[in-house]
């Protein structure tokens, strides 16, 4: 990270050892205190333009490195309330070289440190704490042991030069001197300023580079400005209060005029002013304004007459009552329209879905292919809707499923159900063949079956032929997918309303209104063979259920295929496996199936259990709820399969 200027991680919980930081050439600034951090200080060599080094509130052990006695630059070193031992080495002050302005600080409270190796002979512009070490049980160190802490509070004071004026008129200031007058009164415009981020812990050293870069950023002269004060504060950050004085011309400028005022305040305002990085990001708190500048601006903002203003009022009624009126108009004018087009198609339907084989058929194909859906062109009616026969303008055939008001779907829904049967394929379900979204109905339209329900034939009115091939429309198909919990889980369920033909719906679905996976399970709820297989499957005579036209069977197939119908029947959805569970362990049974057996013997068994074919030893037998011998599984993926026929 060679363009790191800053690393900042106050109070972030932070846990472990430091990273190294010897690859970090360009590094400034490092405040990494009031976190969990532990082990070692880095050995390695740091930036030479480091100012700052703050690891105070953490649980380091070890000594200070000796690399911290060759930063020319470092204003701040604070290591305090940690586990740290050894000696203070006195080269970290010895080897710096300070001016008046610049300081140095050491806080090395609370710590195990036991000596100070080297000179004891501080310089006047370093401090150093050392309060709660071992050391300070020495009378030779009194003088580092002191328990008050000076904090971030350090407060400017500039001296005027000189007292050539007693007393200036309200609201005016002494100016700082200046090329052309040593003396001279003015009205300051006064700022309130803060820099968020700065990269040093003493400003002393920064206040002339600071200086020169506002000035010149306002396009002023640099004894135009002064620091009235500045004081560290909870970041850190560093607060100051400015004042920015006009220039002294021949006694007669004493404020800055109206637009000059303006100017400066946009760019304080607007963040115009650039600032080398080592400043951070900077902040305006306040722009104030003291006599005449405030009455200046307070009577140019209200200079406006009454005429003016009455004028402004009444043209400003007139703009609403005319826009009320055109607003008005243009929504009767869109009511009449969508009044005299219901029919006609929306449009983000014809845009959201485009499907290979399904055709989206208009409102009017429909009605012409139902004579106007009259009466006798019922052929039934479930939960859905009726369902009429249709002839379309080719000679197709189709089964029209118009849904009534109480089942209308969001069109989302809808165009997901679409998408959904579109996707299905196989010779025993109806194919679907189109769609009608329009004029605030839906419908679906299939191919025609002719031969009625499955109902109709058990009723006795018909009698189905063995050729007839069964068939088996959708049912259930159009739920959308579930969104995220507040806590930004997937819920295991869909609440819905219960839609559909009554008789068909899997009971606890019917009271829960809770759509799982593991919904329509296949067999439970009153049927006495579930009763009477368990009583088989506890009293471990499972085998005198089984049906003797089924000949000669494997019986640990047997065992595996009757133990996962029995959890399928289970009350409670937890104790039931999926749909893809289930399917997983229907095809590891069909694997464990020998080949010789996988066709039904015609010959009739008396004894269910006399040929059962003993587990094979070399059989490896799988876990029921992993597929193992199949990767890349549909089931797995989430994409419905296309259902090829056995």
């Amino acid at each position: 990270m060679p363009l790191l200027l800053k690393i900042s991680l106050r109070n972030c919980s932070l846990q472990g050892p430091i990273p190294n930081w010897s690859n970090m050439p360009s590094i400034a600034y490092i405040d990494m205190s009031l976190n969990q951090l532990n082990g070692l200080i880095p050995a390695g060599d740091l930036s030479e333009n480091i100012t700052t080094i703050d690891l105070s509130y953490n649980n380091l052990n070890g000594t200070i490195p000796a690399s911290f006695s060759r930063l020319p630059y470092l204003q701040k070193l604070s290591l305090a309330n940690n586990s740290l031992s050894g000696s203070v080495p006195s080269t970290i002050w010895q080897n710096r070289t300070l001016n008046e302005s610049e300081r140095l600080s050491l806080d090395f409270q609370n710590n195990m440190f036991s000596n100070i190796s080297g000179s004891l002979a501080l310089p006047l512009n370093v401090t150093i704490r050392l309060h709660g070490n071992p050391i300070c049980l020495s009378g030779n160190f009194v003088q580092f042991c002191g328990s008050q802490d000076e904090g971030f509070s350090d407060i400017l004071n500039k001296t005027d030069a000189g007292e050539c004026i007693s007393s200036c008129p309200p609201s005016y200031e002494l100016a700082p001197p200046s090329p052309d007058s040593l003396c001279f009164c003015a009205v300051p415009l006064l700022v309130g300023y803060r820099l968020k981020s700065p990269g040093f812990s003493d400003f002393r050293p920064y206040i002339n580079i600071f200086e020169k870069h506002l000035s010149d950023g306002m396009e002023l002269h640099i004894y135009q400005l002064k620091i009235d004060s500045a004081e560290w504060q909870e970041g850190p950050r560093l607060r100051m209060y400015l004042k920015i004085f006009p220039v002294y011309v021949n006694h007669t400028t004493f404020k800055f005029n109206e637009s000059e005022v303006t100017r400066i305040r946009s760019l304080f305002s607007g963040w115009n002013i650039p600032f080398e990085e080592v400043f951070g990001p900077v902040e305006l708190l306040n722009f104030t304004l003291l006599y005449p500048y405030r009455d200046e601006f307070s009577s140019s903002s209200s200079g406006i007459s009454k005429g003016a203003l009455a004028g402004i009022v009444l043209g400003a009624i007139a703009g609403s009552v005319t826009l009320s009126a055109f607003v008005a108009l243009f929504i009767l004018k869109m009511h009449m329209k969508k009044l005299h087009t219901a029919s006609k198609r929306r449009p983000s339907s014809r845009i959201s879905i485009r499907i290979d084989g399904v055709k989206d058929f208009t409102y009017g194909e429909m009605a012409h292919a139902t004579n106007n859906f009259a009466n006798s062109s019922v052929v039934g009616q479930g939960g859905y809707g009726k369902v009429y026969k249709g002839i379309l303008a080719d000679g197709t055939e189709v089964a029209i499923k118009r849904a009534q008001v109480g089942s209308l779907q969001g069109e989302k829904e809808f165009l997901t159900e679409i998408e959904l049967l579109s996707r299905l394929h196989h010779r025993n379900l109806v194919h679907l063949l189109g769609y009608c979204d329009e004029g605030g109905e839906q419908m679906l339209i299939y191919e025609f079956v002719s031969n009625g329900t499955l109902r109709d034939h058990l009723s006795g009115k018909f009698k189905l032929p063995l050729s007839f091939a069964m068939r088996v429309a959708d049912f259930g198909l159009s739920r959308l997918a579930p969104v995220p919990e507040l806590e930004g889980g997937m819920p295991s369920y869909v609440s819905t309303v219960v839609k559909g033909t009554p008789g068909y719906l899997d009971p606890e679905y019917f009271l829960t209104h809770k759509l799982t996976d593991k919904r329509m399970h296949p067999i439970s709820h009153g049927k006495n063979i579930v009763r009477e297989v368990n009583i088989a499957y506890r009293s471990s005579v499972i085998f005198s259920v089984i049906d003797e036209e089924m000949g000669s069977y494997p019986s640990e197939c047997v065992e595996k295929f009757i133990d996962l119908a029995l959890k399928c029947c289970q009350d409670e959805t937890d104790s039931r496996p999926s749909m893809a569970e289930v399917v997983r362990e229907l095809e590891n049974i069909w694997l464990m199936t020998p080949e010789s057996d996988t066709k039904i013997s015609e010959s009739k068994v008396t004894d269910p259990r006399k040929d059962i074919t003993p587990p094979s030893s070399s059989t490896s037998l799988k876990h029921p709820y992993v597929s193992q011998d199949i990767s890349s599984s549909d089931l797995v993926s989430g994409v419905i399969p296309t259902v090829t026929p056995r």
